[in-house]
């Protein structure tokens, strides 16, 4: 019987290295995030839109996805969001201050996303005057790898790069004509005060 055992141990172990070998590389695939348009500029109180972009290479594809859109809370709000239309099924969460939680499913799942892959649309209202950069942090997302990957031993998927963007909020031009209309006015005033002296 040890013989038969040893060859059934030796078996295991081939199908194991095949196995493992064969599997696709995780650094074949590469993953980038980013926003479009990456910097932008705004009038206060304005509302504006922010795409959150993937760009997929490598033969690797898009399956689901969970991102947290990080953002300065005392210049922009997160209105509402858009998921990319790849994503037949998503959950958004706005309730944190500053952060923009959106996960995001390919249906069917035999259908994944690849390419240049919209992952949603964030609309912002511009709150007050400022700049404040655009973030991504990806959080342990159990359900399923993040990007279509293979799962690495600790069990996240990260991309390759995440490109950040930001937003600098302006006053809005007819704010500060009226400014400078109102302070021209003071100035003939103090002007005509003076010569009546």
């Amino acid at each position: 019987m040890q013989i038969g055992e040893d060859r059934t141990k030796r078996a295991a172990a081939l199908l194991l290295a095949v196995g493992i070998l064969g599997l696709p590389a995780a650094a074949s695939a590469t993953i980038i995030v980013s926003f479009e348009p990456p910097a932008t500029t705004v009038p206060e109180t304005s509302s504006f839109d922010v795409v959150l972009l993937a760009e997929v290479s490598g033969g690797d594809a898009i399956q689901s996805f969970g991102i947290d859109v990080i953002f300065d809370a005392a210049v922009l709000d997160a209105t509402a969001v858009l998921v990319g239309a790849a994503f037949g099924v998503s959950d958004v969460d706005l309730a944190t201050d500053g952060v923009v939680d959106i996960t995001g499913f390919v249906t069917p799942p035999d259908l994944p996303a690849t390419g240049s892959v919209t992952l949603a649309t964030i609309s912002f209202l511009a709150e007050s005057i400022g700049t404040t950069s655009l973030g991504a942090a990806f959080p342990d997302f159990p359900v399923t790898d993040g990007f279509g990957l293979p799962f690495p031993p600790g069990g996240v998927v990260q991309p390759d790069a995440v490109v950040a963007g930001s937003v600098e909020v302006v006053p809005e031009p007819g704010a500060a004509a009226l400014l400078l209309v109102g302070l021209g006015l003071m100035g003939a005033g103090l002007r005509r005060g003076a010569k009546a002296r």
